[in-house]
């Protein structure tokens, strides 16, 4: 279970990774819909459910905060700092809406309110095996053109899907790849609203026991 909840936070992670960069997009004259309000003081509250193999949810225990605690700049662009808490444990990043494009603090585009042509993010991760070095994930983010309607305890939404595609490889002691799964990591926002659900999954889980995970917005507090 502890290797499924760090598996858990790397996936998170990824959305807003501080491993590469890219160029930001730069703020346009037109009004831009706004899927991420961002004010200091602004908050969300989320509560994981896991879904058995025939479809039945099951609310959990566990639940997540986010909250913006300050504004900064970053490169003399202006960002947003976000902390809280994850997976029971504290966390914080930065994000940034230019153009129709949500931003993280390296500038990579997770997000976007009209690009559904493109591959948003692209991601991958080596480790070392014995001195060989292995590839253990990529993770790319595309946005869905068709909204969806999500219902959480926060009330029902009209959302955009950053879906997300995460290919996760497997390997034993002698370095020999001994299993591959593709996944998905959808994350749905609401105009005007932010992070309604969030999806994710666990290789033994979804693979022995065909269950998957999500956390959904319960409670929230924006700033006028």
């Amino acid at each position: 279970m502890k290797k499924q909840f760090i598996l858990c936070c790397v996936v998170t992670a990824m959305l807003f990774s501080f491993n590469s960069c890219k160029t930001e997009n730069e703020p346009s004259n037109e009004t831009q819909l706004v899927y991420l309000p961002m004010s200091v003081g602004n908050y969300w509250i989320y509560q994981h459910f896991m879904m058995d193999s025939l479809g039945i949810e099951h609310p959990l225990n566990s639940f997540d905060s986010l909250v913006i605690t300050k504004d900064t700049l970053i490169n003399n662009k202006l960002y947003y700092e976000f902390g809280g808490r994850q997976n029971n444990a504290p966390f914080h990043k930065f994000l940034r809406d230019s153009a129709g494009y949500l931003l993280n603090g390296n500038g990579e585009n997770i997000f976007s309110t009209h690009n559904f042509k493109d591959t948003l993010l692209k991601q991958n991760d080596s480790v070392e095996f014995n001195k060989i070095k292995r590839l253990i994930f990529t993770f790319k983010i595309k946005m869905e053109s068709v909204p969806v309607i999500k219902t959480t305890a926060a009330g029902e939404f009209n959302t955009l899907n950053a879906h997300g595609y995460l290919t996760t490889y497997y390997y034993d002691s002698s370095a020999r790849l001994i299993d591959t799964i593709i996944t998905t990591q959808n994350t749905y926002y609401a105009k005007n609203v932010g992070i309604i659900i969030q999806e994710y999954q666990y290789y033994t889980e979804i693979k022995v026991y065909k269950r998957r995970f999500e956390k959904r917005l319960i409670r929230y507090k924006l700033n006028k």
